[in-house]
């Protein structure tokens, strides 16, 4: 039978290898885990653009950790086209990609201008 010191002791040792496991483990992932700075904040914004083919209409969506960040990232006319921009955006290239739409140039050279 295991007397109680004994029992207090095993217990005891049993925390002591956890909790050097944990330490050793997360010293471990602080090595790697350490990157440079980024200059900014780090941002994620994802748009997604769809198109219905049977009745011809096109949405859009935005989500972003950035507040309200809709207004600033769709951009649509009706029978002309659906834009999506990004988070760290300058507003003006929505109404420009809607304007060379517009002016018959294709989504692939709207997006290399």
């Amino acid at each position: 039978m295991m007397t109680s010191y004994t029992r207090i002791f095993k217990l005891f040792s049993l925390y002591m290898a956890l909790v050097a496991t944990t330490t050793t483990e997360n010293s471990h992932l602080e090595g790697q885990l350490s990157i440079k700075d980024p200059p900014w904040p780090p941002v994620a914004t994802f748009s997604i653009l769809g198109y219905d083919s049977e009745t011809g209409e096109v949405g859009g969506a935005v989500q972003s950790r950035v507040f309200s960040v809709g207004n600033g990232v769709l951009w649509g006319e009706a029978d002309i086209a659906m834009v999506a921009t990004q988070a760290i955006v300058d507003v003006s290239y929505g109404p420009q990609a809607l304007r060379l739409l517009k002016s018959g140039l294709s989504p692939e050279s709207v997006v290399k201008n």
